[in-house]
């Protein structure tokens, strides 16, 4: 789903986020591995890329599912702290854009 607010969320106990600058490849890896393996709804923050980033994530979500929102580009401590500061959810995953999650272990 696209989101245009963090705070459009349902609370939910388990959330994983990945934030996206101009790493759409790499990122995509982190997006589809969180995806199949965290075994909770995946939110991917996409900060004012300049790669054509939110488009390719967009019509990503035509056969995946996660949800997807754009957020201003700040420093990365900045950002994560909007984020846990903001977010409906008990616990968050934080996912580096260039991690590949292997195993849901």
């Amino acid at each position: 789903m696209l989101i245009n607010k963090i705070i459009e969320f349902e609370k939910v106990e388990n959330r994983a986020v990945i934030i996206n600058y101009n790493t759409k490849l790499v990122t995509t890896l982190a997006l589809l591995s969180a995806i199949k393996y965290a075994e909770m709804p995946v939110l991917l923050i996409d900060c004012e890329s300049t790669d054509g980033s939110f488009e390719h994530f967009s019509t990503l979500m035509e056969t995946h599912d996660f949800d997807l929102m754009s957020a201003p580009l700040k420093t990365h401590g900045d950002t994560l702290d909007w984020i846990f500061k903001h977010i409906p959810a008990d616990n968050v995953l934080a996912i580096d854009s260039d991690l590949e999650i292997l195993s849901s272990d």
